[in-house]
């Protein structure tokens, strides 16, 4: 899955929120790469957070997945920012071991977080293209309707609307529909306490 927008930074606000409802729901793991390193304001809301020693934290994660979360109550969703520093710090082969790790594994995902220009740089790699479906996810603010990482089966004219990024447009099989982003209540307390 991917969730993206002009700027990496405007999915600031939706992944604080998600990370939140996913940290709040219980039994959901969530693990944060933060290759372009500038969330670490979103660490309280994780269980994991890496921003160095990626391979060797990929490498924990993997045997994670294997061993305590397949065949659990337990969801593990991995979020990867930065994905074209993902692409060049993480060898190929790690990479390919993570996917097919986690598609052995029905409670498990990873969302990509990007801005649509290093997205689109991914469209064509082999891991990226055989793990994402691009009929599925999540487009932040404006410029929907100008993009080509996710796919809609038509774009219309509200597709061009100018949002603010307290909005974003789901993409369901290809079906769009917009939301607006509600910051979950205690996010800031939360956030200041720790």
């Amino acid at each position: 899955m991917v969730i993206a927008s002009n700027e990496l930074e405007n999915c600031r606000i939706f992944l604080k929120s998600l990370l939140n409802i996913f940290k709040k729901a219980g039994n959901i793991i969530t693990v944060l790469f933060d290759f372009n390193e500038i969330f670490e304001d979103l660490k309280p809301f994780t269980n994991s957070y890496c921003n160095k020693d990626y391979s060797d934290f990929l490498d924990s994660i993997i045997k994670f997945a294997e061993t305590k979360i397949a065949n659990t109550q337990y969801n593990l969703t991995i979020f990867i920012t930065g994905v074209e520093k993902y692409k060049d710090m993480i060898d190929e082969s790690k990479i390919d071991e993570l996917n097919d790790t986690l598609k052995k594994i029905p409670n498990s995902n990873i969302i990509y977080v990007d801005d649509v220009f290093k997205l689109k740089k991914m469209i064509f790699e082999p891991w990226y293209s055989d793990y994402v479906v691009n009929s599925n996810g999540i487009w932040i603010g404006s410029g929907v309707g100008e993009q080509s990482v996710l796919r809609a089966s038509t774009i219309t004219k509200k597709h061009n609307l100018v949002l603010k990024n307290n909005f974003a447009w789901i993409f369901k099989n290809g079906d769009t529909e917009l939301i607006k982003i509600v910051e979950c209540e205690g996010e800031n307390e939360e956030q200041n306490t720790n």
